[in-house]
């Protein structure tokens, strides 16, 4: 991408879909309109003089990948890589030895997240763990194959404000406390708070301050852009009446807005109007001059060529053979459309001839909303396929299909398309994985048919995976709103 935005010259200038990108939102960037404050918890821990990383002993120098879990925890062993992301460390590129008897999945869904789902159901029942932990609001994959599972609660029973750039670069929100926890239900705090207390330790090294004070102190703390479009203001005025009916420590504030205005409405968001300050054009500065704007490169331009990109992969040695070099050449990956042939030279098919794909899709956020009976009744989550597959598998659409890898197996109803490229099938990514007797993934999980396959970038599979699609034989699989994990308290 780099190098046909440079051929085309598209850097620099307005209108040619070149911007920021940031974790889950997109924008002109690079500056947010309005910043969140701190909830001041570093800042109370240092007042403390505590340590937090290092209450339980030193802190653990081992990164596992997310792609070697699973084999990790079967295994004994993994490949150590240190973190890629970053600069990796010069014991990189070893393999170790790991026996996990302890795992805490969180609030997160790993089994669905990270690849081989039914590797993952082997691991935590065949690899030696002792006790698993998870925390939920919903029964997901992850919590019914836990020892223990704590109910926490969730954002309708907390007030919270989201901060800077969850809603936009322009924007902020307030919510309120809905209702009060139900039944068991507790925060991570209450939770985390017990384990270090069984364990003799201080909660205070995790959580100096309370939930009312550090609310506080982010609302206190935010600021909104100037019409100037440089400095910032206060966004809310607080007075001693509002410190003291949210019984904290603070000093009141003049600000844009009053705080009972933004608790009422919910919602601030900076007004904008054409020739404002506010916008921003990627690289802008760099392109008119590259000699007093400079890029944090070693050559301060872009660089197609990257020998630092280069040898931090080939440090890692994440596959045997690899040689990464610093300019894009193409790989053969470990499973792509070369693998779909038992002889490519000959082209000749093999047992999973077909590569799959994995699409975003209306119904979901990754994963989040996989549980949404409504979404599941409006969308249905079909395994998208072109004509050609079908016509060789005596498919139509609204068939429901088993879709298999060397990995696992999937049913959906199929979705057949002039649209996609022969040999080609694309699965959305969201479903919450399901299994019925056979084994088989009744709600389509894209990660059953990933496997735990990585190499040089650190790459999954989730965009390339080899695959065979047939017409299934048992019962129609019906809509995904019509099964319901629940799982019994007994």
């Amino acid at each position: 991408m780099i190098a046909v935005n440079s051929m085309g010259g598209h850097y620099g200038k307005p209108g040619q879909c070149w911007g920021g990108y940031y974790f889950d939102g997109g924008s002109d960037a690079p500056c947010n309109l309005i910043l969140t404050g701190s909830s001041g918890v570093d800042e109370a821990k240092e007042k403390l003089g505590i340590a937090p990383k290092k209450m339980l002993g030193e802190p653990c120098d081992d990164v596992v990948s997310a792609a070697q879990v699973w084999d990790a925890i079967l295994n004994k062993k993994y490949h150590f890589t240190g973190d890629i992301r970053n600069d990796a460390p010069e014991s990189a590129c070893e393999e170790r030895d790991l026996d996990v008897r302890f795992m805490d999945f969180g609030t997160w869904s790993a089994m669905r997240s990270y690849p081989d789902t039914v590797k993952a159901v082997r691991a935590l029942r065949e690899g030696g763990i002792e006790c698993v932990v998870g925390r939920g609001i919903l029964p997901k994959l992850d919590i019914q194959f836990c020892d223990i599972v704590v109910p926490v609660i969730s954002d309708l029973e907390k007030e919270a404000i989201l901060e800077t750039g969850e809603g936009g670069r322009e924007i902020v929100y307030h919510y309120d406390k809905v209702c009060d926890p139900l039944y068991e239900a507790r925060t991570n705090r209450e939770f985390e708070s017990a384990i270090l207390t069984a364990l003799g330790e201080d909660p205070a090294g995790m959580y100096p301050l309370s939930e009312e004070q550090k609310l506080y102190n982010i609302m206190a703390g935010t600021t909104v852009i100037c019409d100037d479009g440089v400095t910032y203001e206060p966004l809310l005025t607080i007075t001693q009446e509002d410190i003291d009916a949210m019984g904290v420590e603070g000093q009141p504030q003049q600000g844009r807005i009053t705080l009972q205005e933004f608790k009422e409405k919910g919602v601030y968001q900076v007004e904008r109007k054409q020739g404002d300050n506010f916008g921003f054009i990627a690289y802008k500065d760099f392109v008119d001059d590259p000699v007093a704007h400079p890029l944090a490169t070693d050559s301060g331009k872009f660089e197609i060529y990257c020998q630092y990109k280069a040898d931090i992969l080939n440090q890692a040695k994440l596959r045997a053979g690899d040689e990464w070099k610093p300019y894009p050449t193409y790989v053969t990956p470990v499973e792509g459309i070369e693998t779909t042939y038992a002889d490519f030279e000959g082209q000749v098919k093999g047992d999973f001839p077909y590569l799959m794909y994995n699409t975003h899709y209306p119904r979901f956020g990754n994963g989040v909303y996989g549980n949404t009976k409504s979404l599941g009744e409006a969308f249905a989550t079909p395994v998208f396929m072109g004509e050609k597959v079908a016509k060789e598998n005596g498919i139509a659409t609204g068939d429901t299909v088993l879709v298999e890898s060397p990995h696992g197996s999937v049913l959906r109803i199929a979705c057949v398309s002039p649209t996609y490229m022969d040999d080609v099938l694309a699965l959305p990514n969201g479903g919450w994985s399901q299994f019925n007797e056979e084994g088989i993934d009744v709600m389509g999980g894209v990660s059953t048919l990933n496997g735990t396959l990585m190499q040089g970038m650190g790459c999954t599979s989730f965009n390339s995976n080899n695959v065979r699609v047939s017409k299934y034989a048992g019962d129609p699989l019906g809509s995904d709103s019509s099964r319901q994990v629940v799982l019994s308290a007994e």
